[in-house]
C-alpha cells in the first residue's frame, strides 16, 4: 500500500458570509422595486379600463341617435344625465349649428350637432369622456 497524503489547497472557493449577506441584500432590494411597479401597472390598467368603457357608452349613444333620420332628431334637447351602468353616468345635448361658424343656432340651417358625455368616477374624482358628431340633412 502507498501512502497518499491528501493536501488541502489554499485556493478559496465559494463565497465568504461577507458576500452572501451583500448579494441576498441587493436582490431583496431590486425585488422591492420590482414589486412596486405591480400595483402601480394595476392602477393605470383600471384607468384605462374605465376611461375606455365610458368611451364606448358615448359611442353607443352617438351611433343609436345616428341610426335615425335627420328630421327624427329633435334639436335644441338636452336628454337629461342618467346612470346608464354601475359607476356611469350619461347626459346628451343635440343642437342646431351655423355651418359657417360651426356655433349653436336658433334655427335648422341643415346642421346639427350631437354631443355626449359620460361621467365616471377615477381616483383622483370625477372624469369625463365627451364624444361629438356634426350631422346634415342630405
Amino acid at each position: 500500500m502507498s501512502n497518499v497524503k491528501c493536501q488541502w489547497s489554499n485556493v478559496n472557493a465559494g463565497f465568504t458570509l461577507i458576500e452572501l449577506i451583500v448579494s441576498v441584500a441587493l436582490l431583496v432590494f431590486l425585488a422591492m422595486g420590482v414589486g412596486q411597479i405591480f400595483p402601480r401597472a394595476i392602477g393605470v390598467n383600471r384607468v384605462a379600463e374605465k376611461s375606455t368603457r365610458a368611451t364606448y357608452f358615448a359611442q353607443a349613444e352617438l351611433e343609436t341617435i345616428l341610426a335615425t333620420e335627420y328630421v327624427s332628431i329633435t334639436a335644441d334637447t338636452t336628454y337629461p344625465r342618467h346612470t346608464i351602468s354601475p359607476g356611469y353616468d350619461r347626459q346628451t345635448v343635440v343642437n342646431y349649428i351655423d355651418p359657417v361658424t360651426l356655433a349653436v343656432s336658433s334655427s335648422d340651417q341643415g346642421l346639427k350637432r350631437i354631443t355626449t358625455t359620460v361621467y365616471y368616477q377615477s381616483i383622483s374624482g370625477e372624469r369625463t369622456v365627451v364624444l361629438s358628431v356634426i350631422i346634415a340633412n342630405h
